[in-house]
């Protein structure tokens, strides 16, 4: 879906953990296949100019996978 839209111009993720999972009263545990996941729908897309995924603690791997 986030591929074939060419009208999609800005998308904000911010804050919406993304970037892993934490449990109560357990450490956060950042996993890749989110951020994975959100890269690889907006290969293709060629109209995103600006992207927030801001507060999602990424990590090291999900970082890559966005950039």
């Amino acid at each position: 879906m986030l591929a074939d839209n060419s009208t999609l111009t800005l998308l904000d993720v911010s804050g919406n953990e993304i970037g892993g999972i934490q449990k109560k009263d357990e450490k956060f545990n950042p996993t890749p296949e989110g951020p994975a996941a959100l890269a690889d729908g907006l290969k293709a897309n060629t109209g995103l100019q600006y992207l927030d995924a801001s507060g999602n603690k990424l990590g090291q791997e999900g970082g890559k996978a966005i950039a």
